[in-house]
């Protein structure tokens, strides 16, 4: 996914951690959880 992207992966690393900090991103397990607010941010409709 982070090569996908083009940025390194612990840049990613480094976003989940913030956005799972803030309550946006959960994670359970291998499992990312986005919040609707912040996928409607990223890709909107």
């Amino acid at each position: 996914m982070a090569s996908w992207i083009g940025v390194s992966s612990d840049r990613i690393a480094r976003l989940i951690r913030e956005l799972h900090l803030s309550g946006e991103v959960t994670v359970s397990g291998r499992s990312i959880m986005v919040s609707n607010d912040l996928l409607s941010t990223l890709y909107p409709s």
